[in-house]
């Protein structure tokens, strides 16, 4: 992150004039629509935190890209931090937003890394025994790490990882942890164990 303070300020701002208006789930989906947007195409990306673009040329580029898919507010605050020279701290703002969102709402995300890709009945079983546990909302997400054995971590933290080179096997990794594939779950204030025997 840039600057964690700076994305901070920028993201409440945004999210209060959201919440003035019951807006902010509006508004975090518009949000994402922008991020996946940025990832998915790097010469917009370039283009925006470019000093070489003129600001008017990147606004209009912006409007261009975004038309019908977001709000005035939206396109509003991107213009802001094109004026402010703001743009390379976007997706930790829009990261910021997502965070404070979550919290408001009582929504953990959470990714699971697996070596191979986990079928839907795990990953109903997980989610459903986090939500029960943690008494929160469990927004969850897979990835595939073929270097892994296993894995959990939300955003910010990885919470347990075992990787190939240092065991072999699921029943290795049992072995050496002494509990179950996901040992523990440390979240802020969660503290959670799985146990993967009743699966």
């Amino acid at each position: 992150m840039l600057d964690e303070s700076l994305a901070k300020r920028y993201a409440a701002a945004l999210y209060a004039s959201a919440s003035a208006k019951k807006q902010q789930r509006e508004q975090l989906k518009e949000l994402r629509i922008i991020q996946k947007e940025l990832s998915e195409h790097a010469q917009l990306n370039q283009c925006l935190v470019s000093p070489a673009v003129a600001r008017p040329v990147k606004k209009k580029i912006i409007q261009a890209v975004f038309a019908d898919k977001i709000s005035v507010r939206a396109f509003n605050f991107l213009f802001v931090l094109i004026d402010k020279g703001r743009e390379a701290c976007l997706n930790d703002i829009i990261e910021c937003f997502k965070r404070q969102f979550c919290e408001e709402n009582g929504i953990v995300e959470v990714t699971v890394e697996s070596a191979s890709e986990l079928d839907m009945q795990l990953c109903i079983f997980i989610e459903t025994h986090l939500n029960k546990i943690t008494g929160k909302k469990i927004k969850m997400q897979t990835v595939v790490r073929p270097e892994l054995i296993g894995g959990l971590d939300t955003a910010d933290t990885i919470l347990f990882e075992v990787h190939n080179h240092t065991v072999n096997t699921v029943r290795e990794a049992q072995q050496l942890t002494g509990a179950c594939i996901f040992k523990a779950i440390y979240c802020s204030d969660i503290v959670a164990y799985l146990d993967n025997s009743s699966v």
